[in-house]
């Protein structure tokens, strides 16, 4: 297949996939921000997404290039890189079979899409939690990137943020280590009791959950308390956090969370 064949079964003129490729096998896009074109945390995206549906190679099509010429081919583990790539910052990559493609635009950001299988690797992290993420950052680079906005509204996550503990379902596994939190700040729960509990109950929340910026940062906060804390005493070393020191900590984050709610 021709680059030009190829370009416009996958990309419209509006840089957007079409809908008839997306609407085979189900396929989602991701947005992502690139001011300077291709990069190689794009291209890392894109090379795992490869791997999971067993394209050793992707095709590259420049968009203002010659549509009668062949695309040209890089391998996913041997020379996938900008270096390869460039110069131009108009160019699509998709794997021979299309599960999934790369839209690299001008306008300070890419486009990522493709079958489950494909996107599950690329965006481990989930579809959602990348369209927001690309949502806050475009309104920080609005004013470098005016299009960046409209992307981020054609994009939007599906389902709805967590941006504060109010927001929590109170049934949630997240809201039971919101009271868990309350518990040890109070007094109720001892450390190292609320060190394992807590734990326990972040790895038995659901992937999907989508947290907003400050929320997700504050709980990764208690996160990195717990792990330099060591639970057994007997085994703490000098200059390891106490207990109190633990406590002072969720205390400070707990404040900051009931912030959340005020804004």
């Amino acid at each position: 297949m021709t680059v030009g064949a190829l370009v416009r079964l996958l990309v419209r003129s509006d840089r957007w996939f079409t809908h008839d490729w997306l609407d085979r096998g189900a396929k989602r896009s991701v947005p992502f921000i690139t001011p300077f074109g291709v990069d190689d945390l794009v291209l890392e995206r894109l090379a795992d997404g490869a791997r999971a549906v067993g394209a050793p190679s992707v095709l590259v099509c420049r968009l203002n290039g010659d549509d009668e010429g062949l695309p040209q081919m890089l391998e996913v583990d041997a020379n996938l890189t900008p270096r390869a790539i460039r110069p131009g910052n108009r160019i699509l990559l998709t794997t021979p079979e299309l599960d999934g493609a790369l839209l690299v635009t001008d306008e300070g950001y890419s486009l990522i899409a493709g079958t489950p299988e494909f996107l599950a690797a690329a965006v481990p992290w989930g579809v959602d939690r990348a369209r927001n993420r690309f949502g806050s950052e475009a309104g920080r680079l609005r004013e470098v990137f005016p299009g960046l906005p409209g992307v981020a509204a054609r994009l939007e996550a599906t389902r709805p943020v967590i941006a504060s503990p109010g927001d929590v379902d109170p049934c949630s596994v997240l809201a039971g280590q919101i009271r868990l939190m309350e518990a040890f700040a109070s007094g109720e729960v001892a450390a190292p009791d609320f060190a394992r509990r807590w734990l326990a109950a972040r790895r038995a929340r659901p992937r999907e959950e989508l947290l907003g910026e400050d929320f997700e940062r504050l709980l990764l906060e208690v996160f990195y308390l717990l792990d330099d804390y060591v639970i057994d005493p007997e085994l703490r070393e000098s200059g390891d956090p106490t207990d109190d020191d633990l406590l002072k900590g969720v205390q400070g984050i707990l404040q900051r969370l009931r912030l959340l709610g005020e804004r």
